[in-house]
């Protein structure tokens, strides 16, 4: 009976699972060095670009009636605030549409792209971000995930990554 418990309790932590946040469940949470591809970027758009850039990828699933768009979230880390620069739909491109929010579809994974300083979300380390909603306060107003290093790897497809999730939640 203890070999079974043990089994059980090792299984739900490699199978992981997911974070809640103000939009949905993030399922996936990753820092990679590897530039991906976006259609659309314009990097003149953005101010403050980092010169040492690390790229962070949250993939979510949003809740019915939701909408999504690069100007809904932000990633803080340490206190400084990055803009989302694009946003993909299941296994598309990264798009950097700066239209207006467009309801999304509750069955599709939705994954957004931020460029942070490496040099304080560094791959040596899975420190704690905040996913932090620019525009509503309260409860998941910001919501602590905790990002896989994968070093020059890309981003994990969309569809590679289980509805049930790759996360842990840390408090």
């Amino acid at each position: 009976m203890k070999h079974l418990l043990a089994l059980i309790i090792m299984s739900s932590v490699l199978c992981g699972g997911t974070v809640d946040f103000r939009g949905g469940k993030v399922l996936c949470a990753e820092l990679s060095t590897a530039v991906p591809r976006i259609s659309g970027f314009v990097p003149d758009n953005y101010n403050e670009l980092p010169a040492d850039r690390i790229y962070a990828a949250v993939t979510v699933m949003c809740d019915e009636g939701r909408s999504l768009s690069i100007y809904d979230y932000g990633l803080e880390v340490f206190g400084k605030v990055y803009p989302c620069i694009a946003i993909r739909t299941n296994n598309g491109i990264f798009t950097a549409a700066h239209d207006d929010s467009s309801r999304v579809n509750p069955k599709h994974k939705y994954t957004l792209l931020f460029i942070t300083d490496s040099k304080l979300a560094g791959l040596n380390s899975n420190e704690m971000h905040g996913l932090r909603s620019l525009y509503a306060k309260g409860k998941f107003a910001v919501q602590k995930i905790e990002f896989q290093n994968i070093g020059k790897k890309s981003f994990t497809a969309a569809g590679a990554i289980p509805v049930s999730g790759k996360m842990t939640e840390k408090k």
